[in-house]
């Protein structure tokens, strides 16, 4: 399912995660990632529905709580989203670590900068030290927790960027794919290379990247660049490009 995802196949991630649910409804966690694949498809509507959906079976389940929050702040409804991932959280610490790094990474882009900070961290410890080492699986949250950090203090969230991209040029050369281009987007306009960020987004649309990430509506580092013509060029390929598998793929909002 992952590897049709980042392939840009969302047509047959989608079906695969409808047949999770069919198959095993408990597997909750896993079948919501449906939920959030309409996000990034733009279908606000059927993601609120889907996600109502799994809520009405298990209201307090941590990846319900989590794509609660998502939606939440995709409508805007900042403080909603804010209080709705404090409490996943909080009240799911020992969560699977995707579930936690993503509903961290969600409330930094929600507003929440003291708690953001507070969860990355408890997540990653060391961090914020020089020369400081970190798994490959949390290198996304590297790159939020560096942008978070650069707002404040930008002598400690610089190298903190700076190692986070050198790890994911190496991850991308060893695994290929796209998993982490947009981070690789948002590292490169939080360190203020704002023309090899648009460069690397017309770089990732003209190489096949066929998926659009939920987060990049909300991320305050890309603001600079929304306004350049090749940012808006690229965007409009890949939103065309996303507009078509919506087409080709029944957009009903059931899980």
């Amino acid at each position: 399912n992952h590897i049709w995802f980042y392939e840009g196949d969302l047509a047959a991630a989608r079906h695969w995660m409808r047949r999770v649910a069919e198959l095993d409804p408990g597997l909750v966690g896993y079948a919501l990632s449906g939920c959030r694949l309409l996000l990034d498809l733009r279908q606000l509507d059927a993601a609120r529905t889907c996600v109502e959906g799994f809520a009405s079976r298990a209201p307090d389940a941590p990846a319900v709580l989590l794509t609660s929050g998502l939606v939440a702040l995709s409508e805007g409804r900042n403080q909603v989203a804010r209080d709705t991932l404090q409490a996943m959280l909080e009240n799911h610490a020992e969560a699977e670590p995707f579930l936690t790094g993503l509903a961290t990474q969600a409330l930094m882009l929600a507003g929440d900068d003291e708690g953001a900070l507070a969860h990355f961290r408890s997540r990653l410890p060391g961090l914020f030290q020089p020369d400081s080492e970190f798994p490959d699986r949390d290198v996304s949250l590297v790159v939020d927790a560096g942008t978070l950090m650069m707002r404040s203090d930008p002598v400690v969230g610089r190298p903190i960027l700076e190692a986070a991209l050198r790890r994911m040029e190496t991850l991308d050369r060893i695994r290929g794919g796209d998993a982490y281009r947009w981070h690789d987007i948002y590292a490169r306009a939080a360190l203020g290379q704002e023309a090899q960020a648009v460069a690397a987004l017309r770089e990732a649309v003209d190489s096949g990247l066929r998926w659009h990430n939920w987060m990049i509506d909300h991320r305050p580092e890309l603001d600079p660049i929304r306004d350049h013509p090749d940012f808006q060029a690229a965007m409009a390929d890949l939103l065309a490009d996303i507009e078509r598998q919506r087409e080709a793929m029944p957009m009903d909002a059931a899980p």
